[in-house]
């Protein structure tokens, strides 16, 4: 791929399929007795058919971990909601096939060998026609590695079950789109041969095929934030304290529930924590190779991902709200603390973790208390400060988040064609493609931007003071937007707003967990992060906060959510590629260095410190709208930031951290 892409490819993109159509049949007309509910068992079907057989035939753990995570037995459920418990056993497994069928060709071994996918094809054709028609032999496995072999094999006790309930006319049915499946796979660049771009309803005609569905249902994120310890830890200790920890906070050992509008939880005694010794030390099992410099350093040879497997393992999908794998090394310990976002936000999960520690140094922590909302109170009629309301003034806040925010299954959907597009593009060269990276930032270096920034917004007269945050947050955007070719296209960065602090505080000496995080959205267009000096982009930043964070615009904020607490809300991004939202979130005020967890340690004389902290919003399948930034902070003054940026943005990346360019001599 160039470094550069000429924006006119993506509006050509988008001029060239408008006022085209394409027809899918719609269930609700075919079926019209059809309503979408879930069949009752469809969490047993998970648990004691799904994962056990992705766990039996996907050996590589972090691909078996995406596949539990993506909830397949709820999609299956609603299309059998009224079939006897095996069948749904057999669906959920089926529609699961899929996935691990087809990364054999995406991101296995069938790659980028076309020879080997071809004669793999061919097999799956006979293996298939055996399978469900009873024709020929299975084909001899033994010249593929193993991966492909279960890749097939895989598919035997689903295959067993369909002969075994399906008529021959049924199974031929079956078997036609199996092999126009089998056929469709790896060919997409046909569509380009003759370097145009398909049409609507042949791009149509290749996905229906290959995807073998037409969506996927899957959870919501989970907030992970893994500790590296600088000693060894008892497992039995921090197994106990966690169980403490569920029984004080019980919200910690329930469940979410999806089947209620809008979602809930329950309470409960579930402990997920699971242990595991390496014998290793922290230096090779995680080698954090960067060298201390005055100004941003990106983190080689370590991707985000290779340090997740780090520290989290042996997570099934399940929906217990809360999770602590420990790994125990020669010469450290590392965490990780799991908590689903949908119940709790990055203050609730600090909170835990410190609760977790004050247990382990025996202290007692807040009680446990049910959020308001849970108790039938409208968190809007929590507020501290009561707002003097005109029709014009609540009108204007209340519709200022109705148009950052989609509500509705449909619009939720736009969101997601808009994800799976900016994918297309980026598979098929259209936009560069995003890439993950730790890097660090001194705090020193954070310290002469904002001064900096801040003298060139004292010039304009304006009386505003810039924080870190904002400028960290303008200085990132340049690093990803700067090396773009010049553009009107519209870039709309999001950032989290947590309302708590508004909200009436809890009874003394309660605590109650509660995902409290509103956006604010500040629109703006490539050129002018292209073009525009850091304080600029700053200030524009800081006004937008200040505006979002004025408590009547939280106040209206609640009300829209109450208002549409049954509907399913999505960004409302406008238009634009895969760099048109940025997502960035600020955990600069989570101190998770200075926690201590003496309690557990096997050498009572040393004091353990946290000397790495890697914080992960894990989002199904990796699916993403566009960058996404994490900053916490490193307990020395500097910064962690796990960000996504492109190939040009990341080559550009040490020009734009050089304080003589971003604040170029007059």
């Amino acid at each position: 791929m160039t470094d550069s892409i000429d924006p006119t490819t993506y509006t050509a993109l988008g001029k060239s399929i408008l006022g085209q159509k394409v027809t899918i049949p719609s269930i609700y007309n075919t079926f019209p007795n059809w309503n979408p509910r879930q069949h009752p068992d469809h969490g047993r079907a998970r648990e004691e058919a799904l994962n056990p057989w992705i766990q039996r035939w996907v050996i590589d753990q972090r691909t078996a971990r995406t596949l539990e995570t993506a909830d397949f037995g709820s999609f299956a459920a609603v299309w059998c909601q009224d079939a006897p418990f095996d069948i749904l056993c057999t669906a959920v497994k089926y529609f699961a096939w899929y996935f691990v069928y087809d990364d054999l060709f995406d991101c296995g071994a069938l790659k980028h060998d076309e020879i080997l996918a071809t004669k793999y094809k061919a097999a799956s054709h006979h293996y298939f026609k055996c399978s469900l028609l009873g024709e020929g032999e299975k084909p001899d496995l033994t010249c593929f590695d193993i991966d492909l072999r279960n890749g097939l094999q895989c598919w035997d006790e689903i295959g067993e079950h369909i002969r075994e309930v399906c008529s021959k006319s049924t199974r031929e049915v079956l078997y036609d789109e199996m092999s126009r499946y089998i056929g469709s796979l790896n060919n997409v660049d046909i569509n380009f041969a003759v370097h145009e771009i398909p049409t609507v309803e042949e791009y149509w005609d290749r996905r229906e095929a290959t995807a073998g569905a037409h969506c996927v249902i899957a959870t919501l994120p989970t907030i992970y934030v893994g500790l590296v310890v600088d000693c060894v830890l008892d497992p039995g200790i921090l197994g106990d304290k966690a169980a403490e920890l569920v029984a004080a906070w019980p919200i910690l050992g329930g469940t979410l529930l999806k089947s209620t509008k809008p979602w809930s939880f329950t309470c409960g005694s579930t402990v997920d924590f699971a242990s595991r010794t390496i014998e290793q030390v922290s230096s090779c099992y995680l080698p954090l190779n960067w060298e201390p410099k005055d100004q941003p350093t990106i983190l080689e040879g370590q991707q985000p991902s290779e340090i997740d497997e780090k520290f989290i393992f042996d997570v099934g999908f399940n929906d217990t709200n809360f999770s602590l794998r420990v790994t125990l090394l020669s010469d450290a310990t590392f965490l990780c603390f799991g908590i689903a976002h949908h119940i709790c936000d990055g203050t609730d999960c600090f909170e835990v973790v410190r609760a977790f520690c004050d247990l382990l140094s025996k202290k007692s922590i807040p009680r446990f208390a049910l959020p308001p909302d849970a108790e039938g109170t409208r968190l809007s009629d929590k507020m501290i400060a009561k707002t003097e309301w005109t029709k014009e003034k609540r009108d204007m806040y209340y519709n200022t988040h109705a148009e950052n925010l989609d509500n509705g299954i449909f619009k939720f959907g736009r969101l997601l064609w808009r994800v799976l597009s900016a994918t297309f593009a980026e598979n098929l060269g259209f936009a560069e493609k995003l890439s993950t990276k730790f890097i660090h930032v001194p705090g020193a270096w954070v310290d002469e931007l904002r001064a900096k920034s801040q003298e060139e917004l004292n010039r304009s007269l304006l009386d505003i003071n810039l924080t870190r945050n904002d400028v960290l947050a303008a200085w990132y955007l340049k690093t990803i937007y700067s090396p773009q070719p010049s553009s009107q296209d519209s870039v709309d960065y999001y950032g989290p707003i947590n309302y708590r602090r508004f909200i009436k505080p809890a009874e003394t000496g309660t605590y109650y967990i509660h995902n409290s995080v509103g956006v604010l959205r500040c629109k703006f267009s490539v050129e002018q992060l292209r073009r525009e000096p850091i304080a600029n982009i700053a200030r524009d930043i800081r006004l937008k906060t200040l505006q979002y964070t004025s408590p009547a615009s939280i106040e209206q904020y609640l009300r829209f959510s109450e208002d549409h607490a049954s509907a399913p809300l999505a960004l409302n991004a406008r238009r634009g590629g895969n760099l048109a939202v940025v997502l960035l979130s600020q955990w600069t005020s989570f101190n998770y260095t200075g926690l201590d967890f003496s309690g557990a340690s096997l050498d009572r004389q040393i004091a353990p410190v946290v000397s790495f902290v890697n914080p992960a919003v894990t989002i199904p399948f990796n699916l993403t709208i566009g960058p996404m930034v994490l900053i916490e902070k490193n307990g020395s003054g500097g910064y962690w930031i796990r960000a996504s940026n492109t190939s040009s943005g990341w080559k550009a990346f040490s020009h734009f951290s050089r304080m003589q360019n971003l604040f170029p001599a007059e």
